[in-house]
């Protein structure tokens, strides 16, 4: 810890950072995951993989432009016709879309990051049902991001 700011030249900052509650609750939480962390991965990778196929699927059969970036248990929609390869082209994409579909989601209980640069994070505690709810959501918030011309 000595080489950690300000006692040392080494910078770190996070709600939790040297929070000795918020590291134990990191300790747990790996802790349980080593117990069996293939099948905790292969959860989150699967109701990520089923949570995009449904996006694609459906803004495929309405002609959207629109895509999902998917990376394991992370994952983003982006509203632009290709899949975004850096930060210009996430620049370019349309971010006022974005927001409409962010705040669909939030009228519908849904919290998605607020950010168009942001990723979503699945955890242990989406299961089916929540994932449900997450993806029926999601359908309708692109429908309104698309009824409106921006």
């Amino acid at each position: 810890m000595q080489n950690i700011a300000p006692l040392g030249p080494v910078y770190q900052a996070g709600t939790l950072s040297g929070n000795p509650l918020g590291s134990a609750a990191g300790i747990a939480s790996l802790q349980l995951i080593l117990q069996n962390p293939k099948d905790f991965y292969q959860t989150l990778d699967h109701y990520s993989s089923e949570w995009r196929n449904q996006m694609e699927s459906h803004i495929q059969l309405k002609g959207y432009e629109a895509c999902v970036v998917q990376s394991g248990s992370m994952f983003s929609v982006f509203f632009c016709q290709n899949a975004p390869k850096n930060y210009a082209d996430v620049k370019a994409s349309n971010t006022s879309r974005f927001n409409i579909f962010f705040w669909s989601l939030m009228e519908q209980g849904v919290y998605f990051p607020p950010s168009a640069f942001e990723a979503c994070f699945l955890s242990s505690m989406h299961n089916a049902q929540i994932m449900e709810k997450v993806s029926w959501a999601s359908l309708r918030a692109l429908d309104k991001a698309f009824e409106k011309n921006v």
